[in-house]
């Protein structure tokens, strides 16, 4: 299971200009940052299976919170950054296993690519 996450600086800058030329005064804590949802969908488990998760590649602003939900009936699933092989896999990002309908989330507060 992987997802490759590419996270940028472009459009941040963009975006708090903009609010504080429409709205006055700007503060990081007034700043909204998105969040995106990867789904784990019913049938992940199965490798060849129709649904098998392995999710392409993503990009969001840096601050962006992504959020991961299992919704995979009766499977538990985790997420890791890396490869299962890679000597470092799950130090950028790491859940603890994960049941039915339960959920993951990291916030990518540095710009980089987060296999």
């Amino acid at each position: 299971m992987q997802t490759r996450i590419v996270v940028y600086l472009l459009g941040v800058v963009l975006f708090v200009g903009s609010f504080t030329a429409a709205y006055g005064q700007s503060t990081p804590d007034q700043v909204v940052r998105g969040t995106y949802v990867v789904d784990i969908p019913a049938g992940a488990y199965l490798e060849n299976g129709e649904f098998y998760y392995k999710p392409g590649s993503i990009a969001v602003p840096a601050g962006t919170t992504v959020v991961w939900f299992n919704d995979d009936t009766n499977q538990i699933h985790t997420v890791t950054s890396g490869e299962p092989s890679d000597e470092d896999a799950g130090s950028a990002f790491g859940s603890d296993f994960m049941q039915e309908g339960a959920f993951f989330q990291h916030t990518f507060t540095e710009a980089g690519e987060y296999p």
